[in-house]
């Protein structure tokens, strides 16, 4: 065991790079790192031969007192300060590269919301200066009619009793005609809604006529079953009838027969 301490770095982890000379540390007799002459005794620790298992170069207790894990081999394994640093100074790359695509990302969600902030208010500016030419507007018609009051109080107040009297008379007859119009919309209704209840009224009579109809056919179609069926009944009887009566019939001739041949045996018996 070594008298160094060594450290395991979780965080970084090498790329291990294909097609490197496996054995070359067996062939160089100085540290990679701080060109410290090595050997392969273990009378030293300090100039011990050690090899990194990403670059397979020879280094030195001092320069190798690293461990990190290795994708090829697995587990955790030697490295030199070197290709440390070469893997400390990727991971930076990276995590520089990630964070300025996050912060450009950022930047460019910033400046979206900023156009549509800017939009936005350039639609209310719009807006509120339609506004204010509406207001100028209200306000030009407004100073007119003011002007336009100020005017008519320069007239004869006979003339403006006149036209006071003329404006009464012609609100009256609005109002005359706006009250005959609503008597004659509601007359309407009623009479809409009389003819309403009227159509519901038939619409309900037929609605019955067609469930007594549907009743008589019911009641009909059950009488012709009956019917039916008595006739077929009255059928049966008149042929269980027919055939009594060829029974009786038969007897009686039978009879007949007999009755006759008894009398001429008896006028046979009366000759001997």
């Amino acid at each position: 065991m070594s008298s160094l301490s060594t450290s395991y770095n979780k965080s970084v982890i090498p790329k291990y790079k294909l097609g490197q000379d496996l054995f070359a540390y067996k062939h160089e007799d100085y540290c990679k790192i701080c060109n410290l002459k090595i050997k392969d005794s273990h009378l030293s620790i300090k100039t011990k031969r050690y090899n990194c298992k990403f670059c397979h170069h020879a280094v030195c207790e001092n320069c190798s007192n690293l461990r990190c894990m290795h994708t090829s081999k697995g587990g955790v394994q030697r490295i030199c300060i070197g290709c440390f640093n070469e893997a400390l100074e990727e991971k930076c790359v990276e995590e520089y590269k990630s964070e300025k695509d996050r912060m450009l990302g950022l930047i460019k969600s910033e400046r979206e919301a900023n156009k549509s902030a800017v939009k936005k208010l350039k639609k209310r500016i719009v807006e509120a200066k339609n506004k204010i030419s509406r207001r100028k507007d209200d306000l030009d018609e407004y100073n007119k009619r003011i002007s336009e009051l100020n005017e008519w109080q320069y007239i004869d107040n006979n003339v403006s009793f006149e036209i006071l009297v003329d404006t009464r008379e012609r609100h009256s007859r609005r109002v005359n005609r706006h009250d005959n119009l609503k008597n004659k919309i509601l007359s309407n209704e009623y009479i809409l809604n009389t003819l309403q209840a009227e159509a519901v009224k038939n619409e309900i009579d037929q609605s019955n006529l067609q469930a007594e109809f549907a009743s008589f056919d019911v009641r009909r179609i059950s009488l012709k079953i009956k019917d039916d069926k008595s006739l077929e009944i009255l059928k049966n009887q008149l042929i269980t009838h027919n055939g009594v009566v060829s029974t009786l019939k038969h007897d009686i001739e039978t009879l007949q027969t007999r009755i006759l041949e008894a009398s001429k045996g008896n006028d046979d018996c009366m000759i001997q």
